[in-house]
């Protein structure tokens, strides 16, 4: 089985994120930490330097693990193994960012409340990372495909409905078509979902995992849709289905 470039890549930051945090934790480049250098003095004496070089090494060891392990996963077969590292970090990431705080006193008050400057900072980032992780969420959600007596409808992210007198063309193929760009679309790992461009620079709306065979391709009037199920029998009785219904 081949490596993807995607498992290539995780692999690379995983390992460049443990460097790091080697790099901050026992040999002390506490210059990598963003932000640390530009402190005024007089903050930067009361921050609890060797604390913070501990906390932010570990953080990094703990985010190159979940990164190692996202790629192991993709190479032993899991389809969405980068849509759960991502996931998992947008997940460990807030809490890291509230915790770390206790290691910079100047980011409370003198009665030891965090200053609302910094709340307002720290709401900010959860809220990103929160509505990221639901959008992630939503995406690792399998699409439902419902053939009825007149209409293929898919549920999900980039759901939509196609009529049955507009569906012509069904056809079952081995082969998914080579992608050349998202054009509106969630790329992630291997799922698919959304507008693509093809090499054959024909615009698709894709709901697929790659890898995955075989794969529905229909016409919707001019649009070219293909689809793909979670196992090769379930696609092979949507294509009976939505060829059925094309037929009517």
């Amino acid at each position: 089985m081949a490596i993807s470039m995607g498992t290539w890549i995780l692999s690379g930051s995983g390992l460049l994120m443990i460097l790091l945090g080697v790099a901050v934790k026992h040999w002390k480049w506490y210059w990598l930490i963003a932000g640390f250098n530009t402190m005024p003095k007089e903050q930067k004496k009361q921050v609890n330097t060797e604390g913070l070089g501990r906390a932010i090494g570990n953080f990094l060891f703990l985010l190159g693990t979940l990164m190692l392990g996202g790629s192991l996963l993709e190479v032993r077969g899991m389809d969405n193994a980068f849509l759960v590292t991502m996931l998992a970090q947008l997940v460990v990431i807030p809490i890291f960012v509230v915790w770390v705080q206790r290691y910079d006193p100047s980011t409370r008050n003198a009665d030891g409340r965090m200053k609302l400057s910094v709340k307002a900072v720290l709401g900010v980032v959860i809220l990103a990372c929160g509505f990221s992780a639901l959008l992630i969420g939503y995406g690792l959600i399998p699409p439902d495909v419902t053939v009825t007596g007149d209409a293929v409808s898919v549920s999900g992210m980039y759901g939509t409905t196609f009529q049955a007198h507009r569906i012509s063309e069904v056809q079952l193929v081995e082969t998914m078509p080579v992608i050349r760009r998202k054009t509106g679309g969630m790329n992630a790992g291997s799922v698919r979902k959304g507008w693509f461009e093809l090499e054959s620079g024909e615009n698709a709306l894709l709901f697929v995992t790659l890898n995955r065979p075989p794969y529905v391709i229909f016409r919707d009037e001019h649009r070219l849709v293909i689809i793909n199920q979670k196992d090769s029998k379930a696609t092979e009785s949507l294509y009976q289905a939505i060829s059925d219904l094309a037929d009517q």
